[in-house]
């Protein structure tokens, strides 16, 4: 009996250990840059074509990007996640996962990525971004970003 419940713990904890860094919500990277313009830590979720080409409109870009041509907007949606204005170049956002909470709530796992020391970097005030494909939610989503 104590041998069942050793390997049923085992199997419990080997489990967790697979499961820590994997995303309940799978994702796609579609782009990242360093000029969101938005000066808080945040996101934008997109869930339509029209709201896309406003978003695109607002940021000065007139054309649609090759790679966002094929998004099936009935199926998927576009989750922008902000790093916020940074003093320099070199900063940057990384989407470590997406949790399903539950049934209404999803929450990002994002991290701000720093340049390391004695870096060059430009020197220049920078609002680094991410975006992302998912399939499309009606879920509420939120961003927490994690600690290096």
């Amino acid at each position: 009996m104590r041998l069942i419940g050793l390997l049923l713990g085992l199997g419990i904890l080997v489990a967790a250990v697979v499961a820590q860094g994997k995303s309940d919500v799978p994702f796609q990277v579609m782009e990242r840059g360093v000029n969101s313009g938005e000066r808080e830590q945040g996101l934008k979720v997109i869930r339509t074509e029209k709201a896309f080409k406003e978003y695109l409109k607002d940021r000065g870009e007139d054309t649609l990007p090759k790679a966002f041509k094929d998004i099936d907007w009935s199926k998927d949606q576009i989750v922008v996640v902000f790093g916020g204005e940074q003093p320099s170049g070199g900063y940057g956002v990384e989407v470590k996962k997406i949790n399903k909470l539950d049934v209404q709530r999803l929450e990002i796992e994002a991290q701000l990525i720093r340049p390391r020391p004695n870096t060059i970097v430009t020197q220049a005030l920078t609002t680094p971004y991410i975006m992302i494909k998912m399939a499309r939610q009606v879920a509420v989503i939120r961003v927490r970003f994690i600690l290096d």
